[in-house]
């Protein structure tokens, strides 16, 4: 019994660290010309080419012609979701992604469709506002990690009745 108690808690944390970890290279804006590095170098602020996968960063979406997200993996929403670009007249307002969601790509979600490609002028970009435990994602496994179990009045009382039980078969 013990045995495959411990092989399922083993597939568990295997499935739980491969959602965690995430492995690819993004396309990032450095000094005007358009350059790959490891997702693991970028850093909130950097502005990224927006392709189709997995989104490592939640991110606002600046320029695009057709964004189409799946956003299942957070929100359990089953159709994808068109997103569009900040309007530039709101310029001099802060962002705040619950009030610019139709802007923003939350990290663990996928880009099913995009522009892509091109160059700076007309390809898909997006600056990248939260980066690892900081995303959506993030928060999200932190919650699932830091779970504790909600103990119900039946957990505490059950000891005193089996008590009870107990001395009452004695006598």
């Amino acid at each position: 019994g013990g045995l495959v108690v411990a092989l399922f808690q083993y597939g568990s944390e295997l499935d739980l660290y491969r959602l965690m970890v995430m492995e690819g290279t993004v396309e990032v804006v450095r000094e005007g010309r358009i350059i790959t590095m490891d997702q693991t170098d970028v850093v909130p602020g950097d502005i990224i080419r927006l392709t189709p996968g997995v989104a490592y960063f939640d991110m606002c979406i600046l320029q695009s012609k057709h964004i189409l997200i799946d956003e299942s993996a957070l929100t359990g929403e089953v159709h994808p979701i068109a997103k569009i670009p900040l309007d530039p007249a709101n310029s001099r307002k802060t962002y705040n992604p619950k009030m610019n969601n139709s802007s923003t790509i939350s990290a663990g979600t996928t880009i099913l469709e995009c522009g892509g490609g091109g160059d700076i002028e007309q390809g898909d970009l997006a600056i990248v506002t939260q980066t690892g435990s900081f995303t959506a994602k993030g928060e999200l496994l932190c919650d699932v990690l830091s779970y504790e179990r909600h103990k119900f009045k039946f957990d505490t009382e059950v000891q005193l009745i089996l008590a009870i039980l107990c001395v009452e078969a004695v006598v």
